[in-house]
């Protein structure tokens, strides 16, 4: 089968306001060796890859919080983990 032709389009950032570019830049946090990024709601999460995390968390959800946590795992980037 004959793939359909895709259009390429140029991506335009979100915004241009530098403002919200920073607002978003300081989303953006050290997760042990790599990235995350920070999700604010009613909670505040930070999403990453799994290879940045020490271990994996259990996959059983009757694990006690104090399993499912990483201590000096979060830094600014450029730097340190907190410890």
């Amino acid at each position: 089968m004959i793939s359909p032709i895709r259009r390429h389009h140029r991506k335009q950032p979100v915004t241009t306001d530098p403002a919200e570019l920073e607002y978003t830049r300081a989303a953006i946090v050290r997760v042990g060796p790599g990235r995350g990024f920070i999700v604010e709601g009613q909670d505040n999460y930070i999403i990453t890859a799994g290879h940045c995390l020490p271990h994996f968390p259990p996959c059983n959800m009757a694990s006690y919080t104090e399993e499912r946590t990483y201590a000096n795992l979060l830094g600014p980037l450029g730097q340190e983990p907190n410890r």
